[in-house]
């Protein structure tokens, strides 16, 4: 999500305090013993920053808002990601991030990390008024951001990277024990417990189709656990080949345990060849669930309709290890399954557990239907569509007879409105006007229909076959408005 453009010295102005050790000057070293501690310290409002597009992929359209903190200027953060340039410094390199403590005086907000080129960042965590969040466990190179949906009131502590704990004093001896320390017990101490493996992002993995009989479509994508290499993982199946290892056969799977921290994973078990595999486990954030019962030459995978992030425990241990991960990038659950049900959002926040980027507003335009075939001569349909840059949607319906019939504008300009399966996890709200979701198998004669008011929301989930959807009027025609999340074009097959 975005925020509101502000300059770096209304940034200043709007801070109710910033001082080094929370004074008006630093502490000498005389003053410290020697250390070289020192932090930084902020507070004031969220601001709404703007995302604006100066490059390549900009991948939510342009512009964009969102409410975010802007860090202190000597924090040095980034303004600038996926071919936007924001309007504030909201990007924190985790060097100068970690450490770092927010405590909210008012509202909600959330923390993300991820590298800057990963089209959706991981959820740190939610923070809540009046509880200080320590910003912890950042990998090498992502960039740490704060934000929201409406404004939040905070004060931040930023530690020097550089700084180092101050040394006791020589003159301070520890005091004598009042009594003989107990004999320690016979034998070796017992081993501590293994530390757990901080939580990975899913991979975004692609199926591609290289043989037959590809029942999905040529190409299509989602989140998944990639396993790792050394579990001889397959990456073949019904004709596709698979971009990561995502599915474990069994005998290497039974007693594997799958904990979710963020976001929501099916759980997949089935031959190969099966035309669809049953769906054995639903796991919540928070939830472990450990494989067992596969039959011989099954395979299993773990997968969902966004990003989640995960732990794996290998059967036997209680050490948490984890797979390979990959960039998070919105997708469908294992194609030729019924998706899921729609994932929890996170307790006590409304918002979903991974950030999906920000929301991306679109306005309708009218749409006229002109048949495209010499079985077609009827008059135009009209209504409203949101339309497509030609790369990523189709101008037809690609129906027969009658009912074939390509999308112009008013001036007759080509319009785009059928959406390819990348349309899959697209959150869509209605902001004006009445709102119609198709989804369907393109080409063909049926497809489910969503009717929506302003204020609704619906997520398309694609049930297979389906490979498309288009987001128009109702029957009236009229002008409407939607905002739209996790929704990111891809070019078509």
């Amino acid at each position: 999500m975005p925020g509101r453009p502000v300059s770096l010295s209304a940034l200043f102005a709007a801070l109710t305090g910033f001082v080094l050790f929370a004074g008006c000057r630093p502490p000498s070293a005389e003053e410290l013993g020697g250390s070289t501690v020192s932090h930084l310290e902020s507070a004031g409002d969220s601001q709404l920053v703007t995302w604006t597009c100066t490059g390549d992929p900009c991948p939510w359209g342009t512009p964009l808002t969102g409410h975010a903190l802007v860090w202190p200027a000597p924090a040095g953060a980034l303004d600038a990601r996926l071919g936007y340039v924001v309007s504030g410094g909201i990007y924190l390199p985790a060097e100068r991030a970690a450490g770092a403590t927010i405590v909210l005086a008012s509202g909600n907000a959330a923390a993300y990390a991820g590298l800057p080129g990963d089209i959706a960042h991981h959820m740190l965590g939610t923070i809540d008024p009046g509880r200080p969040f320590l910003i912890t466990d950042l990998a090498a190179g992502e960039v740490v951001s704060v934000q929201a949906d409406s404004v939040f009131a905070y004060s931040l502590t930023l530690v020097d990277p550089g700084s180092t704990p101050a040394p006791v004093p020589a003159s301070a001896p520890p005091a004598p024990p009042a009594s003989d320390p107990p004999a320690p017990p016979a034998g070796d101490p017992p081993a501590p417990p293994p530390a757990a493996a901080p939580a990975v992002g899913s991979a975004a993995v692609i199926w591609t189709c290289t043989g037959n009989p590809c029942p999905w479509g040529q190409l299509l994508s989602g989140a998944a656990i990639a396993w790792p290499a050394a579990a001889h993982p397959l990456t073949q199946r019904l004709g596709y080949s698979v971009s990561a290892g995502i599915y474990l056969p069994a005998v290497n799977a039974n007693g594997v345990t799958v904990s979710i921290e963020n976001g929501v994973a099916g759980v997949y078990a089935g031959l190969p060849g099966d035309p669809s595999h049953r769906l054995i486990a639903t796991i919540a954030p928070g939830q472990s669930y450990q494989i067992a019962d596969l039959a011989a030459g099954e395979v299993v995978s773990v997968q969902g309709d966004a990003p989640f992030s995960y732990r794996v425990t290998a059967p036997g241990t209680s050490d948490p290890g984890t797979g390979p991960s990959g960039p998070p990038d919105p997708g469908p659950t294992d194609p030729g399954n019924p998706p899921p049900a729609d994932p929890p959002v996170d307790p006590g926040t409304g918002t979903d557990p991974v950030d999906p980027g920000p929301p991306v507003a679109m306005d309708a335009v009218p749409a006229f239907w002109r048949c495209n075939n010499q079985d077609c001569n009827g008059e135009p349909w009209t209504g409203a569509v949101i339309n497509w840059p030609s790369t990523v949607a189709y101008q037809n319906n690609s129906r027969a007879g009658e009912f074939g019939r390509s999308v112009f504008s008013a001036s007759g300009e080509p319009l785009y409105p059928y959406m390819g399966s990348w349309a899959n996890g697209c959150e869509v709200t209605a902001t004006a006007g009445t709102v119609l979701v198709i989804e369907w198998l393109r080409g063909g004669d049926v497809w489910r229909e969503t009717l929506m008011k302003p204020g609704d929301t619906h997520v398309i989930r694609l049930v297979s076959p389906e490979d498309g959807a288009m987001i128009e009027s109702d029957d009236a025609g009229d002008i409407f408005s939607v905002s739209l999340r996790n929704c990111t074009p891809r070019p078509l097959p």
